[in-house]
């Protein structure tokens, strides 16, 4: 499969004042999610996380869809990226262009039942699993794409945009989920991630999405940390990233 690289990329309110009413709705949410994860049989053997991951930290300002929407415009989004989301990869060989297809579509699926509100785990499951042991390079990093969608999962849902509970079940769902021959360190990054941790590149980034004081020069700089020359897997950590933010900000495609 060749990354779909030539693919031509799409162009990627003030709020109102307030009230006392409104600023404790719009207080950040600090949730289950912000608590150390019960240990399991993986988080016991692995009380860190892989060197340089980390939490993210609790927001400090209140977030609005517009924001959300603006800073998904600017991001320097890699053709591989787009493709991943949305499924269409013009240009390549049919055999890849279906594979891209099916990513899309199970990407997807997980991103509109997060935000949906899902909270079974068998459900959460059998579409990860459609995205795991996909292949090496220049196969989707299915693994990485689970990544970025549950590091942007929870850093929304401590904005409630997305349910609490939906993004535990999710999160949940990933335990031992890497198949045979998925590298180490991807093994690794998958496990943290359902333990709150993710790489420090990912976390730069997630961070900037939705704060409104963030400046667009910060966001292109932490996408492009993220996604190197837009290859694997920096570009499949932000197709889940991009693939939830847009749906909260935008609506599902």
């Amino acid at each position: 499969m060749r990354n779909p690289r030539n693919i031509t990329a799409e162009a990627a309110p003030l709020p109102a004042p307030l009230t006392a009413e409104r600023a404790r709705l719009h207080e950040p949410h600090l949730s289950v999610l912000s608590l150390p994860a019960p240990a399991t049989a993986t988080s016991a053997a692995a009380s860190t996380f892989a060197p340089g991951s980390r939490k993210l930290a609790a927001p400090g300002r209140p977030v609005d869809r517009a924001t959300l929407a603006h800073h998904l415009a600017v991001l320097p989004l890699p053709a591989r990226t787009l493709a991943l989301v949305t499924g269409n990869a013009p240009g390549e060989l049919p055999a890849d262009a279906i594979l891209v297809r099916w990513v899309a579509v199970r990407l997807r699926a997980l991103s509109a039942r997060l935000t949906a509100g899902e909270t079974s785990g068998s459900t959460f499951r059998q579409e990860a699993t459609g995205l795991s042991s996909l292949g090496t390079d220049p196969a989707p990093a299915g693994e990485e794409m689970l990544v970025g969608l549950a590091a942007a999962a929870r850093r929304l849902a401590t904005w409630r945009l997305v349910p609490v509970p939906a993004v535990a079940a999710f999160q949940a769902s990933l335990v031992g989920l890497p198949g045979t021959g998925v590298p180490p360190a991807t093994s690794r990054a998958l496990d943290d991630a359902v333990r709150g941790g993710f790489p420090a590149h990912v976390v730069s980034l997630v961070e900037l999405l939705g704060d409104s004081e963030a400046e667009d020069g910060a966001l292109k700089e932490a996408t492009v940390r993220l996604t190197g020359n837009g290859t694997r897997p920096g570009a499949d950590i932000l197709a889940g990233i991009v693939a939830i933010v847009r749906d909260v900000a935008l609506g599902p495609l």
